[in-house]
């Protein structure tokens, strides 16, 4: 009896070290792709061998989600374009913890006078999850905000 309970024990337990292991991965390939669609975005031309990317030197695909270096590169270009790129902290003063959210907007004005701009159409407004990870939120936004210019006629 004690071994058949024991067999089932390790049986729940692997299925359990299974499910998060492919959790594990599928955040992983998520990762990955969101920095593939990133140098794509940068004009970098990405290439595999099957189990890496790379960029036509052959060098490794950048992790934008890892390098505020990286990553700020992408929001120079977004603010290039004519879009608002606003990285906030905000500071809890019961949890005593900065929370962090990054919004990007993307307005135009059918109608600009040296004074003023009117008729404004608003294209694109995201704010990220607030988060205490500053990176993290502004990564979650440049990549929502290039899915969705990836779906515009620009």
């Amino acid at each position: 009896m004690l071994s058949w309970v024991f067999l089932f024990v390790t049986f729940f337990n692997l299925k359990r070290i299974k499910g998060i292991t492919n959790l594990i991965h599928k955040a992983m390939a998520t990762t990955l792709d969101n920095n593939k669609l990133i140098a794509e975005f940068m004009g970098l031309e990405i290439i595999t061998d099957g189990i890496s990317w790379f960029d036509t030197n052959y060098k490794a695909l950048k992790n934008y989600n890892d390098s505020w270096e990286w990553l700020m590169s992408v929001i120079e270009k977004i603010e290039s374009i004519g879009v608002s790129v606003n990285i906030k902290g905000h500071y809890n003063v019961f949890n005593k913890v900065v929370y962090n959210q990054t919004t990007i907007n993307y307005t135009i004005y059918n109608t600009v006078t040296k004074t003023t701009a009117s008729d404004e159409v608003v294209l694109f407004n995201y704010h990220s999850d607030t988060d205490k990870d500053k990176l993290k939120t502004t990564y979650q936004a440049v990549v929502k905000f290039i899915e969705w210019y990836n779906t515009q006629k620009v």
